[in-house]
């Protein structure tokens, strides 16, 4: 049985497609990430390279390794916990408005 430990939650967002592909292939070149699978994008820096699961309205999903975090300065909005992949946006049919219900847990 698997527990979680929540830590956010709100609304999901998704990067434009290619753009967590870029971030992936400098985070794997720099050692930070292991290859496979999809990848999340969090506020907190500290958290890239860990596992984290996603607990949607209808159901619980994951691991995905964070690849990327809010860069200094970046405002999003507050109701922000998550960026999805494009590939996971399109997973969860959210291409065109946020998701929202979402929780970020380990």
């Amino acid at each position: 049985m698997l527990v979680l430990g929540c830590f956010a939650h709100g609304t999901a967002y998704h990067y434009a497609p290619g753009n967590m592909e870029r971030v992936v292939q400098y985070r794997l070149a720099h050692h930070q990430i292991h290859p496979g699978g999809d990848y999340v994008a969090l506020r907190d820096c500290g958290m890239i390279g860990q596992s984290v699961y996603l607990v949607l309205p209808d159901r619980v999903d994951g691991p995905f390794q964070v690849a990327d975090c809010l860069a200094q300065g970046d405002t999003p909005p507050e109701e922000f916990v998550v960026d999805l992949s494009w590939t996971l946006a399109q997973k969860y049919h959210t291409e065109w408005m946020p998701l929202k219900e979402v929780s970020v847990c380990q």
